[in-house]
């Protein structure tokens, strides 16, 4: 469908940052040279919820003594041929993983032509601190677990829907540990580790760019830390004419930018994450911690960006806002953001029971996503309702 665009508005936040899930990364610096192809499992088995790590808040932070380099504008740069599905290598050579592995994706074409396109971005957490990072190796999660071993690398519950919607779906690895917001490196144990994220959501829009500019609707998706990465890059979604955005599980409303402002984090935990957000955070005289800020996902900085058509699944009793302590305040905040754009999902997880089901992440399950509610209403229902742009897709169980 075409999307209407809207001219930019002009807009400021203080927001903080959370994300959730499990990841890893490696120091060890191993380049990986041709684009090969895997074909991944067609049917994605239902997984369990990520469970949430430790929660950050922007604050003012110095920077480290790790060497960030600048982030590289959008380029023109044409997308390299994409011939049939599988697991595809980013073309840029500086698009790598924390143990220097080119990053991927694995693309999943429509069974039948389409210029529809879903881009999905893969949760898991993040290392703010040498520690952390160690911890997310030991846990032989992230980049360990490669996108053709996961049950999920079609987007699960959602990605098959919106391929029975006639959509094509790329499902984008996460392996830098940074929320897909870094561009440069830490010295770790000795060894220059990149957390390179940003130039990974570049790279991949780069080697997209001429299926996307030709799209006709593109939905750029995520769930925790992939839902965080729609908020730092939504400059470069904003590029296409045909951009909307589906964030799952992370929303940085309005109360819980209140708690958190007044609630910091260690300062070197936020330098060490945000050593170089990306340029449109804030100028170079706006502090790391205060650029960090602007770019978290939220309603006023994608009217900024005139990305009016979003769809929010952000659950009133997810972890993380629930450690706010003020239910009825965050309740207020869903509801406003939910209502402004007439679209959106959220339940009480407290009154709502489903067994496993901590309120944090909903699209890449099945027995989740077509969870029937009051009068019947599924999430998998609004989701279509919202892509056809037809009937009821706003549902808030409170």
């Amino acid at each position: 469908m075409k999307l209407l665009k809207v001219g930019l508005l002009i807009a400021g936040i203080a927001s903080i940052l959370v994300a959730a899930g499990c990841g890893g990364g490696q120091a060890e610096h191993t380049p990986v040279a041709d684009v090969k192809e895997v074909t991944p499992t067609d049917t994605p088995a239902p997984t369990d919820t990520p469970e949430p790590t430790s929660i950050l808040v922007p604050t003012a932070a110095s920077n480290p003594t790790s060497s960030p380099t600048s982030t590289p504008a959008p380029t023109n740069t044409p997308n390299v041929p994409l011939p049939g599905s599988g697991l595809k290598l980013i073309s840029d050579k500086e698009a790598v993983c924390n143990n220097g592995d080119r990053a991927t994706y694995v693309l999943h074409w429509n069974d039948d032509p389409s210029d529809k396109w879903v881009v999905f971005f893969e949760g898991g957490g993040f290392a703010a601190s040498p520690g952390q990072y160690r911890s997310r190796v030991k846990e032989n999660n992230g980049y360990l677990v490669k996108p053709e071993g996961n049950a999920n690398a079609n987007a699960g519950a959602f990605g098959e829907h919106m391929s029975e919607l006639g959509y094509n779906i790329v499902w984008v690895h996460y392996c830098s540990s940074d929320l897909y917001q870094g561009d440069h490196y830490h010295e770790i144990d000795g060894k220059q580790v990149p957390f390179k994220g940003r130039r990974i959501v570049q790279g991949l829009i780069d080697d997209l760019r001429i299926k996307l500019n030709a799209a006709s609707d593109i939905i750029f998706a995520g769930f925790s830390a992939g839902s965080v990465a729609l908020g730092y890059n939504a400059d470069l979604f904003a590029q296409f004419e045909n951009s909307r955005v589906l964030s799952d599980s992370w929303w940085s409303d309005t109360r819980r930018q209140e708690w958190r402002l007044s609630n910091p984090s260690a300062p070197e935990a936020l330098s060490f994450l945000y050593n170089n957000p990306p340029d449109h955070c804030g100028n170079t005289v706006v502090p790391v911690a205060e650029k960090a800020a602007r770019c978290l996902p939220n309603r006023h900085l994608f009217e900024d960006f005139g990305l009016e058509e979003v769809f929010v699944i952000w659950n009133l009793g997810d972890p993380y806002n629930r450690t706010v302590g003020d239910k009825s305040g965050v309740a207020e905040a869903i509801r406003a953001d939910l209502t402004a754009y007439g679209t959106g999902f959220s339940i009480d997880v407290d009154k709502v029971a489903i067994e496993g089901f901590d309120g944090h992440v909903m699209t890449t399950r099945e027995a989740l996503y077509n969870y029937s509610f009051d009068d019947g209403i599924t999430l998998k229902k609004l989701v279509e309702n919202w892509v056809k742009g037809m009937g009821n897709s706003l549902y808030i169980g409170y």
